[in-house]
């Protein structure tokens, strides 16, 4: 408690050290897990060191096509891009060893009902999340689980990297993802949506696929302080990591997290004095 009211006076009576503390703590996020191999691709987050020329990139969320051209810009990898919106899908950029699919990925194998938001990134089979900016149309789409898509297209295991932001339907995707196609994909970025969804049901369903994850070997890394937007989940079956490299993933990076969240939560308690 002493310690506490003491980084509270101290940030209270002086905004350069309150700014400055927040810059330091940031940085020190930021450092920590570069040493660590974890590097931003277009606002997701991966261990580069472990991808290269031959590396499989499955893209679930395409939207403008960010995400699969940087990774075929720097790693040179194969990609398979989904993407729903028919008007984002025609504009995806055509890219050598990219292939592109027009349909969903969710829950079921069939037909499903897709939200038009005036935001193209929120695009969504959830109506809750299109609603947030406004809908401008609800089309039926195609839709596919994931488990059917590799088989369709005979996209063999191991995946490298699977990137999900999907916009509300990252939980039934892993939900309906058996665990023997889990356990060969080596990394997961997710943006959860949490941050809109900020309902217990969400919430539940959310923590329960997290758990998911964990009991099939990954490391989960909450890297959004607030919420968990930016999440790593990282396949330690597959995925070698060093000592190091564990202690700065789940004992300094946590540690900072949790002291970036004090300090935001310190912040907004003054404020509201």
């Amino acid at each position: 408690m002493i310690l506490l009211s003491g980084y509270t006076y101290l940030i209270s009576t002086n905004s350069k050290i309150k700014m400055s503390l927040f810059e330091k703590i940031n940085s020190a996020i930021s450092n920590n897990l570069q040493k660590a191999d974890v590097q931003d691709h277009s606002s997701h987050y991966l261990l580069s060191s472990v991808l290269n020329r031959n590396s499989v990139i499955i893209d679930l969320g395409a939207n403008k096509g960010e995400f699969y051209s940087l990774m075929s810009k720097k790693y040179g990898c194969y990609c398979f891009a989904v993407e729903a919106s028919e008007a984002l899908f025609n504009n995806l950029p055509p890219i050598n060893k990219v292939k592109s699919y027009h349909f969903a990925i969710g829950k079921n194998n069939g037909s499903t009902k897709f939200y038009i938001s005036k935001n193209a990134e929120a695009n969504s089979l959830q109506s809750a999340i299109s609603e947030t900016w406004g809908v401008t149309a609800s089309i039926m789409v195609e839709e596919k689980t994931l488990e059917t898509f590799l088989a369709d297209e005979n996209i063999q295991l191991p995946v490298d990297v699977l990137k999900i932001d999907v916009e509300g339907a990252e939980l039934d995707v892993l939900n309906n993802l058996p665990a023997a196609i889990l356990s060969k994909i080596a990394q997961i970025p997710i943006e959860f949506h949490d941050f809109i969804l900020n309902t217990q049901q969400y919430k539940t369903g959310m923590y329960e696929v997290i758990n998911k994850l964990r009991n099939n070997h990954f490391l989960v890394l909450k890297l959004s302080a607030n919420d968990w937007r930016e999440t790593l989940c990282i396949n330690t079956n597959l995925v070698q990591l060093n000592n190091l490299k564990k202690i700065r993933l789940t004992i300094i990076h946590p540690f900072l997290q949790n002291l970036k969240l004090l300090h935001i939560n310190i912040g907004r308690l003054l404020k509201n004095d």
